[in-house]
C-alpha cells in the first residue's frame, strides 16, 4: 500500500495497525461502559503517552495524567493508531463542582 506522501507499507502491517487501533478502541469503550454502569463515574483519569495530544498526537492539550468527562472520554478513546490510552474510573469525583475538563488529576 502507498500513501499519500509515497511511503509503502505491505498490507499485512496496516491490517495489524488497524485491528490494534480497534481493539484498543474496544477496550476502552468497554472501561468507560463499566465505569459508568457499574461505578457510576462521571471523571475518569487518563493514562496515555507523555507527548499524547487528547484528540491527536500532536495536539497541544495533553491526555496523560488528566481528568475527563466519561462523555468526553468516550468521544475520544484513543487518539491515534499506536494509542497507549487507558482511562481509570473516578467515581470519588462525582460530586466536586470543582472538577473541569482536562485538568491534572
Amino acid at each position: 500500500m502507498t500513501y499519500g506522501h509515497g511511503v509503502q507499507h505491505p498490507a499485512a502491517s496496516w491490517a495489524r495497525a488497524a485491528l490494534a487501533a480497534q481493539s484498543v478502541t474496544v477496550s476502552n469503550t468497554g472501561s468507560l461502559t463499566a465505569a459508568t454502569a457499574d461505578l457510576e463515574a462521571r471523571w475518569v483519569e487518563v493514562t496515555d503517552g507523555p507527548e499524547c495530544g487528547w484528540t491527536s498526537h500532536p495536539e497541544l492539550d495533553r491526555a496523560h495524567g488528566t481528568l475527563r468527562s466519561a462523555e468526553e472520554a468516550a468521544t475520544y478513546p484513543i487518539a491515534h493508531p499506536g494509542c497507549l490510552r487507558r482511562f481509570i474510573p473516578r467515581p470519588d469525583l462525582n460530586h466536586d463542582p470543582a472538577i473541569e475538563e482536562g485538568q491534572p488529576a
